[in-house]
Formats: C-alpha cells, sequence, structure tokens
C-alpha cells in the first residue's frame, strides 16, 4: 500500500479507531469496553456490570478480557520481598 494511499486510509479512520489502531502498534495490549449508560448506572449503585443487569454480555466479557490478563500479568511479575514492619 502506498504511503498516500495509508494517509487516505488513515484520514477517513473516526478519532476512536485512530486511537485505537496507534495504541495497537504498542507492545500492551489494547482493549475496547463498548460505551453504555449501563456501566455509569452500576457504578452510582456501587455494584459490578455483572450483578447490576444481564443485558451487559459485551461489557461483561470486555472487562473479564481485562481481568484475566491483568492476572496473568501479575502473577508473572516477580513481586519484591517487604521488608517486615516492626
Amino acid at each position: 500500500m502506498s504511503q498516500t494511499s495509508q494517509s487516505r486510509k488513515s484520514s477517513q479512520l473516526n478519532p476512536s479507531d485512530e486511537i485505537e489502531s496507534s495504541l495497537q502498534e504498542r507492545s500492551d495490549p489494547v482493549f475496547v469496553v463498548p460505551y453504555s449508560v449501563l456501566v455509569y448506572r452500576s457504578q452510582q449503585e456501587g455494584l459490578p456490570i455483572s450483578h447490576y443487569t444481564n443485558k451487559a454480555s459485551k461489557i461483561d466479557k470486555a472487562y473479564a478480557a481485562i481481568a484475566t490478563h491483568l492476572t496473568h500479568v501479575s502473577n508473572s511479575t516477580e513481586m519484591p520481598d517487604k521488608e517486615p514492619s516492626l
């Protein structure tokens, strides 16, 4: 693909897609959580989205993917030994 056609293609992306595309070039994974007013409402109620509604399966899957990744990363990273407190 020529540089001109790449420029045209990138100019056709909406800002959200452009940001996602540039982030995917980094080594860390990019997670996209679909927008939903249900997330905001569940936070107002102090509940996880999974406990607030059963209509948020795409959102549940997105947050589950993030949690799985973070759990994997934290388990594979050595934690320094804490010095005992006196």
